[in-house]
């Protein structure tokens, strides 16, 4: 060991001089790693400097929280100099945690303010309200566009059972409503003015001899049940359902057979299956082409879909029985069990015979709203349709051409011929793009097409 007395003079100067760099080197990096800790604090634990919190908030106070886009989220951190987000990953109707993030002063005003908007929601209440089956349609509207907008509107998430609307006995429906009071009362006086826009559509359709084709109901013979054991459109009417509407040339069908029960069966089955949260197994991975389970949006029920289109963690998703579409959030799209799948898919892509827009080729909303009445869309009242040809569509699949007749009424309506005589549509020109004869083109256009399978 070297005694400082020892030391040179010149030794002594730099033992002096590197002795405070030194101390003033180990102060910072003592510091630096201090920091590091405080930058990793949990949630719940902080210091003077920083915090981090969580909120519960309940699922029916997250949008209350965000705000319009965003602006009342944006406002708190503002106001209070904070980071705020919500952890982990969106679901519908589940509680969400909120992450606040500043000085413990901030975080805790913050904290006050959140939960004051919390506190000032009213009170959530579920409600009912019945009405006739005929105004379902004008309820839903084409693909769905109609409720989404009333529950936009009114604030009320609005359900219609589709078990519920497809029994056909019944000539009331009860829809469900959940809200707030004033959200649910808003809600009950659309659907009300929906139900009198429908109640007079019926009475001038009435008034102006809505059944206009004056012949006797005997004079088109039908079969009860379809012609064939594989649910063919062939030579003969068969009695279907029209499941879903966008124009004349282009909607989905249902045969009316024993597949229609078992149709009932399974969605049954997959709604006490999924519908349960710790049964089902979600889905990790998806493509475009994938057939899953998932509900509908304005539905407590599950049902086998395919995946269209991906955007992020939305997903646009076609109910393969039904015709309809709707985006949905990932986390609520579950894997569908192979024994779910044995049943071929019930809703077939059809086009109407013998009619083809007024003006170039495209068909007017108006059109399409009185096609989608005519055919009592979604409604569960069965027609009468009779396979005439097919057609390719620009994805190179076939489409069935078929003829419709509602024989509900005291006399059959033809509804290609009532869209001409109502001055919505124009006959299509024989081998014309929506002609009733077999494209030329194709040589077996004029064998049955199987409804019930998805065509190819």
């Amino acid at each position: 060991m070297v005694r400082l007395s020892h030391l040179t003079p010149a030794q002594k100067f730099l033992l002096a001089v590197s002795l405070p760099v030194t101390l003033v080197f180990l102060y910072f990096l003592f510091r630096k790693n201090n920091d590091e800790d405080d930058e990793d604090v949990e949630p719940r634990t902080g210091t003077s400097r920083h915090a981090a919190i969580e909120v519960q908030v309940p699922s029916d106070a997250v949008g209350a929280v965000i705000g319009q886009q965003g602006s009342q989220i944006k406002a708190i951190q503002e106001s209070t100099k904070t980071r705020i987000n919500f952890k982990g990953d969106r679901s519908a109707d589940t509680d969400r945690v909120l992450v606040i993030r500043g000085t413990q002063e901030a975080v805790h005003q913050a904290e006050l303010m959140v939960r004051k908007i919390i506190v000032d929601q009213p009170p959530i209440v579920t409600d009912e309200i019945s009405v006739p089956r005929e105004a379902i349609g004008r309820i839903i509207g084409r693909n769905g566009d109609t409720i989404r907008t009333l529950t936009r509107m009114s604030k009320a998430k609005i359900i219609i059972s589709r078990t519920e609307t497809r029994n056909v006995e019944e000539t009331i429906v009860t829809v469900q409503l959940k809200g707030s009071p004033a959200a649910i009362d808003l809600a009950k006086s659309l659907i009300l003015e929906k139900v009198a826009e429908e109640q007079e559509f019926r009475a001038k359709n009435r008034k102006s001899g809505g059944d206009v084709m004056n012949h006797q109901k005997s004079s088109v013979e039908v079969p009860v049940e379809p012609t064939n054991e594989c649910n063919q459109l062939g030579e003969e009417f068969s009695p279907v359902y029209v499941s879903a509407v966008e124009h004349p040339e282009h909607f989905w069908l249902q045969v009316l057979s024993s597949k229609s029960n078992q149709l009932d069966a399974l969605v049954a089955q997959m709604t006490e299956y999924c519908g349960n949260q710790n049964l089902g197994e979600p889905v990790t991975e998806l493509k475009e082409g994938d057939i899953v389970a998932a509900p509908f949006e304005h539905d407590n029920q599950w049902y086998r879909t395919e995946v269209c289109e991906i955007d992020g963690d939305s997903v646009d998703l076609y109910y393969v029985d039904f015709g309809d579409s709707c985006w949905l959030s990932k986390d609520r799209i579950k894997i569908l069990r192979n024994d779910l799948k044995d049943l071929p898919f019930q809703a077939v892509e059809c086009c109407l015979a013998d009619v083809k827009p007024l003006s170039g080729s495209e068909w007017s909303s108006d059109t399409s709203d009185v096609f989608e009445k005519l055919c009592h869309s979604a409604k569960w009242k069965p027609l009468m349709a009779k396979f005439v040809g097919s057609r390719k569509t620009i994805y190179n699949t076939t489409t069935p051409i078929v003829q419709l007749v509602d024989t509900n009424g005291p006399t059959d309506v033809d509804i290609a011929a009532e869209l001409v005589r109502q001055g919505l549509a124009i006959r299509s020109s024989a081998g014309g793009a929506n002609s009733a004869e077999p494209d030329s083109a194709e040589p077996d256009s004029t064998a049955p097409v199987p409804l019930g399978d998805k065509v190819a």
